[in-house]
């Protein structure tokens, strides 16, 4: 009932001094939540950015932020156990398209492809960060696939019952099946998911999913709706190639 009352007008100066102090404590912990999903919604909306203690920036292996425009490899957080991302053909009697998919792990592991991600929301400080959308896509790849090479949701396999991430189409602003996210695990280690942010307050609920790795044919691929498979980004001209011990 509180909440009512003190929804929409702050507490009056003519208040006794007593009453005014819970009145205005009330106030504040009530209209918290609106005025906080309000403002969300029109930093979102408008390209704007909250502070970093509520979207912190995803950090590379060296501990600056993953930009826009930059190029990374994303490799496995724990290093014995295969590659980079790289795309790779599903080997299910078709070429294209192609899939996101997993080096193999090998004496020298390869590092995949580098990739670029791009935010959906324009930000003046080109930084990524976690819980907030963008296009990821590799770069410089070369395929008889005449297709793009961004990340998009494919059809959930009814054998296997998770959805395949493919590189098929360039993304279209009015589907939200281009756009991931990062967030970090309770390890410390960040996990890529589909879960596309609500830029508009009225969207339907998206059947969310974290990326993890399965292996079909003989190829690891990344797929969503099973457990998470943690990476680590490193920015693509720092190094060539990795050594397994």
């Amino acid at each position: 009932m509180c909440c009512l009352k003190y929804h929409t007008h702050k507490p009056s100066s003519s208040l006794s001094p007593n009453f005014k102090n819970l009145a205005e404590i009330l106030f504040s912990c009530c209209c918290h939540v609106e005025i906080d999903w309000k403002l969300e919604l029109h930093m979102a909306t408008h390209g704007h950015i909250r502070n970093g203690s509520t979207w912190p920036a995803v950090l590379d292996a060296d501990g600056q932020p993953l930009r826009s425009g930059v190029e990374y490899y994303i490799l496995p957080a724990a290093t014995d156990t295969a590659g980079g991302l790289t795309l790779v053909n599903r080997n299910n009697g078709s070429i294209c398209p192609l899939f996101v998919g997993q080096e193999p792990l090998a004496p020298v592991v390869s590092l995949g492809t580098s990739v670029i991600f791009t935010p959906r929301v324009t930000v003046r400080d080109n930084i990524i960060r976690e819980t907030r959308d963008f296009t990821v896509a590799f770069t410089d790849v070369v395929t008889i696939c005449a297709q793009s090479t961004a990340w998009m949701v494919g059809e959930r396999n009814p054998e296997k019952g998770r959805r395949y991430i493919l590189a098929e189409m360039e993304p279209r602003p009015s589907s939200n099946i281009w756009y991931f996210n990062i967030v970090k695990n309770g390890q410390g280690l960040y996990n890529f998911q589909w879960c596309p942010n609500c830029l508009t307050g009225v969207c339907p609920k998206p059947l969310c999913g974290d990326a993890g790795i399965v292996v079909e044919n003989e190829r690891r691929l990344l797929v969503l709706d099973g457990p998470a498979f943690p990476f680590v980004f490193r920015r693509a001209p720092e190094i060539i190639s990795i050594s397994q011990e």
